[in-house]
């Protein structure tokens, strides 16, 4: 996979390859996901959180075409913006960076109203080599960690990355910069 230089209106579109998941998102400037038949479904405009919603201890704004999450280190609530559709198998393509801090997209949760506010998969998203793995909040912790000797080869902390995450039905791949980074197959949960 080659990664390529979009536009800004491109790097602040969210599509989404989707049928039942529940996003949350976090730190993310632009996101894309292919259907099974590969249309893309824009999730998210440039400016905007129609069709979005934010989970107590943070917040969200656009600068430009960016998204922008913040969260005070002080702060135990994560702090989400969460998707009022609801999705299950797809395949999400987005570039990030993060200066500071711990984040993540979380997919195929549930809204908790416990101070994670969640409950589900989180692709981890932080300034570490931890970043691209699987930890599931409120449930097993982590299920895939990343091997940070790999892992420094593709991902780039405090610069712009891109990840793609493909959910299908019991398989998950988070990809870093074009680069398997974690696996996980025949998951029951």
């Amino acid at each position: 996979m080659r990664l390529e230089r979009r536009s800004p209106h491109e790097r602040a579109t969210m599509r989404a390859r989707l049928n039942r998941l529940l996003f949350s998102l976090a730190l993310v400037t632009g996101a894309q996901c292919a259907s099974p038949q590969d249309d893309w479904t824009d999730l998210i405009t440039p400016g905007s959180l129609v069709g979005w919603h934010t989970a107590p201890g943070g917040s969200w704004e656009w600068r430009g075409d960016v998204l922008v999450g913040r969260s005070a280190k002080s702060e135990k609530r994560h702090g989400l913006l969460i998707s009022d559709a609801r999705y299950q198998d797809f395949e999400v393509r987005f570039e990030f960076r993060t200066l500071s801090g711990c984040s993540g997209f979380y997919f195929r949760v549930d809204e908790t109203g416990q101070s994670t506010g969640v409950a589900g998969f989180q692709a981890e998203i932080d300034p570490s080599y931890e970043t691209g793995g699987l930890y599931e909040t409120g449930g097993r912790g982590w299920v895939s960690k990343p091997d940070p000797k790999e892992n420094k080869k593709w991902y780039m902390p405090r610069e712009w990355n891109e990840m793609v995450l493909s959910a299908r039905g019991h398989r998950i791949v988070v990809i870093i910069n074009g680069h398997r980074i974690t696996e996980l197959r025949n998951d029951t949960r």
